[in-house]
C-alpha cells in the first residue's frame, strides 16, 4: 500500500518477498488527545485507502476510526540489514537515504520506503527513526528520544500540508514528518532532533561507504516498482492540483511547489537551497569554513 497510488503516480510491477509482518497497531496505544493541538484539526486529513472514499478530517473522525487507520502503511519496527556486497537487484542510480554514526553506515532504499515510510531502529546505541514521505520526497532521520523518553513511531494514514503524519506509541500524539514537530496530543509542541543524513544514489553512497549495511525485505528480494510520469505530477502541483490538500499559507511565490531543495540547519536557522535541475546539484556553504561544497543530487525517476 502506498499514498501515491491515489493519483496513479506509482505503478507496481511486482512485489516479491516482503518483511515479516510487524505487529499491528496496538490497541493499548493511547488515543490522541485532540484538546492539545497547534494546527487546525480540519487540516489533518485521513486517507482510508478505499476506492471513491473522500479524505476524512481529524475533527470529524471517531476515535475508533483513528485507531483502525493506524499503520495501514506498515512501518518497519524490527529492521534487518545485509552488507552491501550481499545485496542484489539494485541499480546504481537507485535512491537511498544514507545515515552514518561516523563508524558504521546504513542505507535505506527508497523503493522499499515508498511502501513502509518509517523505520524504527537503534544505531550504535542511538534510538533513531528514518522517515520518508513520497508525496514531497522528504527524507529525514530523527533521534527518537524526547524529554528522556524513547518513542516508537507509527503511521496515522493522515496527511498535513500534503505530508505524512506520524504517531508515537507512548502517548498517541501526532507528529508532522517534515517539521519533526508534534502538532496534536500530549506532546504538542515538542520537537524531534534531526540527525545528519543524505538522499543520494546507491552508487554514491556505496562509494563513500563500501562497508555500509542495507535495509532489505526479509527474503532478500526487493519490491520492483517505478515512478510513472513524474513530470506530469510536477506540472499538476505547480498548477495547484495537489494530491492532498495544501493551504495557501504554505505556498511561497519565490519557488514553484515542485522545486526540490536541500535543507540546511533547523528551526529559525534553517535555510532551503534550491537545486539546479539542469545540473542536478546544489552549492551549499560549508559550515566549517567559507569554501563552497558542491552537493550531488539524484533525479527521482527511480524512487
Amino acid at each position: 500500500m502506498d499514498r501515491l497510488s491515489k493519483s496513479g503516480i506509482l505503478l507496481v510491477l511486482a512485489v516479491v518477498g516482503c518483511q515479516p509482518a510487524d505487529p499491528p497497531a496496538q490497541r493499548d496505544v493511547p488515543v490522541v488527545d485532540r484538546t492539545r493541538h497547534s494546527v487546525d484539526l480540519d487540516e489533518i486529513q485521513f486517507n482510508t485507502f478505499k476506492p471513491n472514499t473522500p479524505l476524512i478530517r481529524l475533527s470529524d473522525a471517531t476515535d475508533l476510526l483513528t485507531v483502525d487507520l493506524r499503520d495501514l502503511i506498515r512501518p518497519v519496527t524490527n529492521p534487518s540489514y545485509v552488507p552491501a556486497d550481499q545485496i542484489r537487484d539494485l541499480d546504481l542510480d537507485d535512491q537511498v537515504i544514507g545515515y552514518t554514526d561516523g563508524e558504521q553506515a546504513w542505507a535505506f532504499l527508497v523503493r522499499v520506503l515508498n511502501f513502509r515510510e518509517i523505520v524504527n531502529g537503534t544505531f550504535a546505541g542511538t534510538p533513531v527513526v528514518v522517515t520518508w514521505c513520497p508525496l514531497c520526497l522528504s527524507a529525514i532521520v530523527y533521534d527518537r528520544r524526547v524529554d528522556g523518553r524513547t518513542l516508537t513511531f507509527g503511521n496515522t494514514s493522515a496527511v498535513y500540508e500534503s505530508n505524512m503524519v506520524m504517531y508515537d506509541h507512548e502517548t498517541g500524539s501526532y507528529w508532522w514528518q517534515v517539521a519533526g514537530r508534534c502538532v496534536v496530543g500530549e506532546l504538542n509542541g515538542r520537537r524531534l532532533n534531526p540527525l545528519p543524513s543524505i538522499l543520494c544514489s546507491w552508487s554514491e553512497w556505496r562509494q563513500a561507504h563500501p562497508q555500509t549495511l542495507v535495509l532489505v525485505p526479509a527474503e532478500g528480494l526487493l519490491a520492483q516498482h517505478h515512478r510513472r510520469d513524474w513530470p506530469r505530477y510536477e506540472r499538476e502541483i505547480d498548477q495547484g492540483l495537489f494530491v492532498y490538500p495544501v493551504t495557501k499559507r504554505s505556498l511561497d511565490a519565490r519557488l514553484s511547489p515542485s522545486t526540490r531543495v536541500w535543507l540546511r540547519g533547523t528551526g529559525a536557522e534553517a535555510k532551503a537551497i534550491a537545486i539546479d535541475q539542469n545540473q542536478l546539484s546544489a552549492h551549499i556553504a560549508n559550515p566549517d569554513d567559507s569554501s563552497p561544497v558542491k552537493t550531488s543530487y539524484t533525479d527521482p525517476k527511480n524512487s
